[in-house]
């Protein structure tokens, strides 16, 4: 975001095409990272426990990975 700004405020005094591209790559990519931290795991997670077919009195084993999401999901 900063590139972006800096891109902005300069943009008489010389070519801001380099840090313009720069700032776009990185914004698009923090976005993408929201978009799969908030939203696009948990799909991912969905689609596996369908296809585990747990049955309600089901035993599930967590090794530790991560802070429990899929297992949080698992329980619902």
């Amino acid at each position: 975001m900063s590139l972006l700004w800096h891109a902005y405020v300069n943009r008489w005094n010389y070519p801001i095409g380099i840090e313009l591209t720069i700032g776009i790559i990185l914004l698009l990519g923090a976005l993408v990272f929201l978009r799969t931290t908030t939203r696009g795991k948990y799909k991912t997670f969905d689609e596996a426990i369908r296809h585990l077919n747990l049955k309600p009195d089901s035993q599930v084993l967590d090794l530790g990975c991560g802070r429990g999401a899929l297992l949080t999901r698992i329980a619902k």
